[in-house]
């Protein structure tokens, strides 16, 4: 009976929903332009080293969510697009701060940094957040207004 009580005929269903673009998709090459992330590359990077951290408060935090599908926050994948193997990184985009940061640990002794902008914001249809720039070790690589008919956001890395 409450429940009925509860509905009103009236009232439209709300149709709210959340869009989030914020993954970098990240190819690592060597100097002669072999693909890092591909483990018959001599030299390859080894995939199961890497971690991100995220800056919170000053401090980096390991990322480590177990019950997700990609615990680490990154998965790697045949971009057929590109004839490579490429890194998928969510990067860090719960801060308040303004540009938020990345660090991702190749191994224990190379570490390179993501900074983000993000555009955010609501709208009748819900809420957004897209990743509009990506500066890879502090030289900007990735900007909406630049990078347009590009297929997302992706970073040629030379290792």
């Amino acid at each position: 009976m409450f429940f009925i009580m509860a509905c009103s005929r009236n009232e439209e269903p709300k149709n709210e929903s959340v869009s989030i673009s914020t993954n970098i998709d990240l190819l690592i090459k060597d100097v002669s332009g072999q693909d890092l992330l591909n483990a018959s590359t001599p030299n390859t990077l080894n995939t199961n080293n890497i971690k991100l951290f995220y800056l919170v408060n000053g401090q980096p935090q390991e990322v480590y969510n177990p019950n997700l599908s990609y615990p680490r926050n990154y998965f790697i994948f045949d971009y057929s697009l590109y004839n490579s193997n490429a890194i998928r990184v969510f990067p860090n985009d719960k801060s308040s701060d303004e540009f938020p940061i990345t660090y991702i640990r190749w191994n224990e002794s190379d570490t390179d940094t993501i900074k983000c902008h993000y555009l955010k914001g609501s709208s009748g249809a819900g809420s957004y957040i897209v990743c509009d720039k990506v500066w890879y070790n502090g030289i900007l690589k990735y900007s909406s207004t630049e990078n347009i008919g590009e297929p997302g956001r992706v970073i040629k890395i030379v290792k």
